[in-house]
């Protein structure tokens, strides 16, 4: 069975491992007995499935391993299916309030720094800026409920 897979840990498909193949609604079980890499695809041999006709079968399926069955990830590495959902952009450079409105409106940045804030903040100082309202913040609010409608 050729697999194009969305892991990049080939771990995931060692041998004994459990796997789902999802077709139609229908699920069916099995177990990796066999797996190699042939030309950036991965060549799996599920036991229970003997015959190229049984493999046809299943062309189009969706192959399945559940998050409990994946090793942990290797140290510095993550799997981007742990990332879904997320989404942060930061923004570095900003010197102006023009600019940091226009980044507001546009961008919508998690983070922001830059000049326009200073440099490095003491703890008093990081309390005055959380606490003070920049003078295009009702702008920015203004112009949000405008893009909903």
């Amino acid at each position: 069975m050729r697999v194009d897979p969305l892991l990049e840990d080939d771990r995931v498909f060692e041998p004994g491992r459990p796997v789902t193949v999802v077709r139609g609604g229908i699920k069916e079980s099995f177990e990796i007995e066999f797996s190699r890499k042939q030309h950036g695809r991965l060549i799996l041999k599920l036991r229970g499935i003997d015959s190229i006709s049984e493999v046809e079968r299943r062309v189009g399926s969706e192959l399945s391993v559940s998050e409990e069955q994946i090793p942990p990830a290797l140290q510095g590495t993550f799997y981007t299916f742990h990332l879904k959902g997320c989404f942060v952009v930061t923004m570095e450079g900003v010197e102006t309030f023009e600019q940091l409105k226009i980044l507001a409106l546009k961008v919508r940045p998690d983070l922001v720094q830059g000049f326009l804030f200073g440099s490095a903040l003491t703890a008093s100082g990081i309390d005055t800026m959380s606490t003070t309202v920049w003078p295009f913040a009702n702008e920015i609010s203004i112009a949000k409920r405008a893009a909903r409608r």
